[in-house]
């Protein structure tokens, strides 16, 4: 090794270089002190700083240097001095072990890789994620860390020897000072707080999020401009479906949920103009309800034959290069919002303390994945639309319609190939078929000759949850069992009162009330208080004694108990019953009322 000079240098003064390096390296703190955070964009010169003897910073970028600081959405403000000295100002160097290198902490330039802990600004150890081999093959172990080490900055990137930063569009410039301005964060962050929901692997709550906001907000906001952000994986968790399986879900954090939200909020008008109008999944201004309208006219126009195609495990198995591709073919080529959404559908997930990888699907969940979805999918719109063939498509559930049962099977094989080849996903041959129209189900609806109804399956699922909250042995008072009665029935008819047909609903409310009134006669429990409650109603002395003493079952008792015992009809209601066909002409009135107002 030689000098500037070409002069050769010993083993000795090579340790005395080594040494004087060491003593002189700029200690880091794990969330501010990075020198992308306080350099920014502008090389290595602005972001590096010198350190005088007493250990403080000497020479920070332009918005600091200038007295100006960071507010909610990013953008500089002026007249906080003191609060650019508690943010970009370390504190003095603590004594040295000897190496340069605090105990604990990290050297700038290396990494602490044995350590689970470091040291903040503040002397208060922070998380750092660590490995481990996995005991029984359970992969990486995961330790959640809130402020991951940023990227290297320019100059360094350059002295690597890589190329230089791509300039990206101005629509992406434009894209990135909306999705990070202070109006739409604080809608994000409203909507968030709206939807509530569980926390992230973090395990900060909403209730918990503003003082964990307050006191990183200006570090986090730096790193989405600079585009260092690294989002933190999703919190695997699953829910039940209806044939006994279970559906994964991707539970992100707080704050990733608000920044997913500002993203879809900024991204969703641009992308949605270019979608098909036969898609009505996860779009403004589109229901469930337009798509089942939909194939009622297709029905009526004489196609009679439906090709259902179930794509199995879509948010699982869709490719991620081919969503980033659309995304830059319609944002005009890469840049740092197809980036940022690239690190969050690669950011992974942990289940039972393991850190997996994904390198396909997207997690469903988050805010971002119905537009994604649809993004993707928007190519099979083009292609059916190019073929000229009626269809209906919410999310990842699409019919098409045919005219003949050969044409139906015909159209089956074709799109199967394309769905598979093309957009290499994956059919689910068992729930895929070609069906006459009135025998489909979707959405939870069937057609009964011209006519939408609830489907058979959907019907039996709303009595199976009326038989569980109307149980006998549910130890629950009978306020609350009656608050939870009218909840459901006003949930569920919001969405199935699109049925045409009202005398379906007449003998569930008969069978609801007998069960109701069986809820009662089984709480009363020993027979003079029968005697005494019944008689309060009303009921005759021989009447109130026949019943309470009777040894008759519940369920068969509950049948007279109404016309004969004084629980009749009106008094359910007065303790709080609804009725289902009420509720049904409720919503009919209330959609008549809005159709008549938008015509």
């Amino acid at each position: 090794m030689r000098d500037l000079n070409n002069k050769p240098i010993t083993r000795e003064a090579q340790g005395r270089s080594r040494e004087a390096v060491s003593e002189s390296s700029v200690y880091q703190t794990d969330e501010l002190m990075d020198k992308n955070v306080i350099g920014g964009a502008d090389g290595g010169r602005a972001g590096q700083g010198s350190r005088s003897p007493s250990g403080q910073t000497g020479c920070v970028n332009g918005a600091v240097a200038s007295g100006k600081c960071i507010n909610l959405s990013g953008e500089a403000s002026s007249g906080a001095s003191d609060g650019l000295k508690s943010v970009h100002q370390s504190p003095k160097a603590p004594a040295s072990n000897g190496g340069g290198i605090p105990e604990g902490g990290v050297s700038k330039g290396h990494s602490n890789r044995g350590n689970a802990t470091g040291v903040a600004a503040d002397g208060s150890p922070v998380q750092r994620r660590v490995s481990e081999e996995a005991r029984s093959g359970e992969g990486l172990k995961y330790v959640w860390q809130p402020d991951l080490p940023l990227e290297p900055t320019h100059k360094r990137r350059l002295a690597r020897g890589q190329r230089e930063p791509e300039q990206h569009s101005r629509l992406q410039t434009e894209l990135l000072e909306a999705i990070f301005s202070s109006t739409n964060l604080e809608a994000a962050y409203g909507r968030v707080k709206a939807n509530d929901g569980a926390a992230g692997v973090d395990g900060i709550s909403l209730a918990d999020f503003t003082l964990w906001f307050r006191l990183r907000r200006d570090g986090l906001l730096r790193r989405l401009h600079l585009g260092n952000y690294r989002p933190s994986p999703v919190r695997r968790t699953y829910i039940e479906k209806k044939n006994g399986k279970k559906r994964p879900l991707g539970i992100p954090t707080v704050f990733d949920r608000i920044v997913q939200q500002a993203i879809h909020q900024v991204l969703c008008p641009i992308l949605d103009s270019s979608f098909s109008p036969h898609s009505y999944g996860f779009r403004p201004g589109c229901r469930g309800h337009d798509a089942v309208r939909c194939i009622n006219e297709y029905h009526r126009e004489g196609y009679r034959w439906s090709v259902d195609i179930d794509l199995k495990s879509f948010f699982d198995k869709v490719p991620q290069a081919r969503a980033l591709e659309a995304l830059r073919e319609r944002l005009d080529g890469d840049g740092p919002v197809v980036r940022l959404i690239k690190r969050y559908l690669q950011a992974g997930y942990v289940e039972l303390g393991a850190y997996h990888d994904t390198p396909e699907g997207m997690p469903q969940g988050g805010p971002l994945s119905p537009l994604l979805s649809n993004l993707v999918l928007d190519a099979l719109d083009k292609e059916l639309e190019r073929r000229g063939h009626r269809f209906v498509r919410y999310a990842d559930d699409f019919v098409v319609l045919a005219k003949s049962e050969r044409a139906a099977h015909r159209v089956f094989e074709s799109l199967c190939h394309f769905v598979e080849m093309r957009l290499g996903l994956e059919v689910n041959r068992e729930k895929s078929a070609v069906r006459p129209t009135r025998e489909l189900s979707y959405l939870g609806f069937s057609l009964k000759g011209y006519k939408i109804v609830v489907s058979e399956d959907s019907m039996a699922d709303f009595k199976h949850r009326l038989k569980e909250l109307s149980n006998r042995n549910w130890s629950v008072s009978m306020d609350y069992r009656m608050s939870q009665i009218r909840q459901y029935i006003r949930g569920w008819m919001g969405y199935f009162g699109l049925s045409a047909i009202y005398s379906v609903w007449i003998p569930i409310d008969r069978w609801l009330r007998r069960r109701l009134r069986m809820c009662y006669w089984r709480m009363w429990k020993r027979a003079k208080r029968r005697y005494l409650n019944l008689r309060k109603l009303g009921a005759k002395h021989k009447e109130a004694a026949g019943f309470a003493r009777t040894s008759k079952g519940y369920w068969r008792v509950a049948r007279h108990l109404g016309h004969k015992a004084g629980m009749t009809n009106q008094w359910l209601a007065n303790e709080g019953l609804i009725e289902i066909k009420q509720q049904w002409w409720n919503v009919k009135f209330l959609r008549i009322t809005a159709l008549k107002q938008t015509a």
